[in-house]
C-alpha cells in the first residue's frame, strides 16, 4: 500500500473481520483511521453482530502497532448519524481522504419465506448504508480535491447465491451505484471502486 501519512480514512463495519483488517492496513500505511460500527444486534441477522468491546479492540490493535485511530458507534442506516460523524471527522482532522464502505449483514432465507423486515434490514444496511456514507463523504473529498472511495460488494453481487436474494440484490446494487459515483466524481480527483470478496472466515 502507498504511504498514507497525513491522510484520514474512515472504515465502516470496522469492529472485526474484513473491516478490522482494512483499518489495520490503512493505519499501518500511515493514515489516521476512524473506525465505525453499529456495535449492536440487528434482530434479523442470524449471528452475533460486533460489540462495542470489539470496536474498541480494533483501535487498541492499531495503536499497539504504532498507528492512530478513533472509534464511533454509528448505524449506517441512520443518514443523520452518518452526516454527523463526517462533520465531526472534518472538524477534528480538517479532511476526509478515504472511505471504505464495508458495513454489511446477511442471513440465509429463501425468497418465498423472506419477511419484509428481513429484506429491508439487509437492503438498508448494505445498500442504503453505503449510499449514506458515500453521499456524506463526497463533499469533504471534493473540498480537498482528493478522495478514494472503496465499497465492499461480494461474489454474490456478480452471480447471485441461493437463499441470499436480499444480500445478492444489495451487493449487485452497490456495484452499479459505485460505478455511477466514479463517473460523477472523477473530475474532482476522487476515485470510486468496488471489491467483490468471496467467502471469508468471519463470524458473519
Amino acid at each position: 500500500m502507498n504511504d498514507l501519512t497525513g491522510k484520514v480514512a474512515w472504515v465502516t463495519g470496522g469492529a472485526r473481520g474484513q473491516g478490522r483488517a482494512h483499518a489495520r492496513a490503512l493505519a499501518a500505511a500511515g493514515a489516521f483511521v476512524v473506525v465505525s460500527d453499529i456495535a449492536e444486534q440487528i434482530d434479523t441477522a442470524t449471528y452475533p453482530l460486533a460489540t462495542p468491546a470489539e470496536l474498541a479492540d480494533t483501535v487498541a490493535q492499531i495503536e499497539a502497532d504504532g498507528g492512530a485511530a478513533s472509534a464511533a458507534c454509528v448505524d449506517v442506516r441512520d443518514a443523520e448519524a452518518v452526516d454527523e460523524l463526517v462533520t465531526q471527522i472534518v472538524s477534528t482532522h480538517g479532511r476526509l481522504d478515504i472511505l471504505i464502505a464495508n458495513a454489511g449483514i446477511c442471513a440465509f432465507t429463501a425468497v418465498e419465506d423472506m419477511t419484509d423486515t428481513q429484506w429491508s434490514d439487509v437492503i438498508d444496511t448494505n445498500l442504503t448504508g453505503t449510499f449514506n456514507c458515500v453521499r456524506a463523504a463526497i463533499p469533504a473529498m471534493r473540498a480537498g480535491r482528493f478522495g478514494r472511495i472503496v465499497a465492499v460488494s461480494s461474489g454474490a453481487g456478480r452471480g447471485g447465491m441461493t437463499n441470499l436474494g436480499h444480500y445478492a440484490a444489495s451487493k449487485w446494487g452497490i456495484i452499479g451505484f459505485i460505478k455511477t459515483v466514479a463517473l460523477e466524481v472523477g473530475v474532482d480527483g476522487i476515485t470510486a471502486n468496488v471489491v467483490c470478496p468471496t467467502s471469508v472466515a468471519t463470524p458473519m
